[in-house]
């Protein structure tokens, strides 16, 4: 029994061995895996269904760079400076402290930008066509290799639970055979069956 339990466990593993090095190792089981645990492993540990997340995570990324192409750009700026009082240069009017100065001891400076792109010779609508098929074929990949690892797991599944019932129909033909043999041996002594047939 302890055969068929590791087989069921390499069944489960089977397409998940690759990625033990990315993901934290799962405590070996003292179970026999049901499909469903198979699939939950290989699905949690298989290295290409990992990288087709990844790339619908970054189309997704490419589908927001386009879609900002299209909105509206704010751009803020602002500036201050201060003069020191005895470079400013000035002209006095008369008698007394007042005069006429050249400049000012502050300066303040902002700015704002407000840009939407009207027409861009389809440029826009291009980069968003292309996200939008760049999401779709990541979406597609991924779907694929998703289909792909439930039959490989589904099919070594199977093919360990055919080679559980195999091993019990050779068992049993075995015991079959050797009740056979038991029989033949009986009647060879009893000198009712030749030499030949044991």
């Amino acid at each position: 029994m302890r055969f068929l339990a590791r087989l069921g466990l390499f069944a489960g593993l089977l397409l998940g061995a690759g990625a033990f090095a990315d993901a934290l190792p799962r405590p070996w089981p003292s179970k026999p895996l049901t499909l469903n645990e198979c699939l939950d492993v290989a699905l949690d540990q298989n290295a290409s269904l990992r990288k087709a997340q990844r790339d619908i995570a970054e189309a997704a990324g490419i589908a927001i760079q386009a879609q900002s192409a299209a909105l509206p750009r704010l751009n803020a700026s602002g500036n201050y400076g201060v003069i020191d009082e005895g470079k400013i240069e000035s002209a006095p009017l008369g008698p007394g402290p007042t005069g006429f100065r050249f400049q000012r001891d502050q300066n303040w400076q902002a700015n704002i930008q407000l840009a939407q792109p009207l027409f861009a010779g389809g440029r826009i609508q291009s980069s968003l066509r292309t996200a939008r098929l760049t999401r779709d074929a990541a979406l597609s990949k991924y779907h694929a290799e998703l289909s792909e690892v439930i039959l490989q797991v589904r099919t070594a599944f199977d093919d360990v639970l055919l080679s559980q019932e195999q091993i019990i129909v050779q068992e049993s033909s075995i015991r079959l055979l050797e009740q056979e043999l038991a029989d033949t041996r009986r009647r060879f002594d009893a000198g009712v069956a030749p030499r030949f047939n044991v």
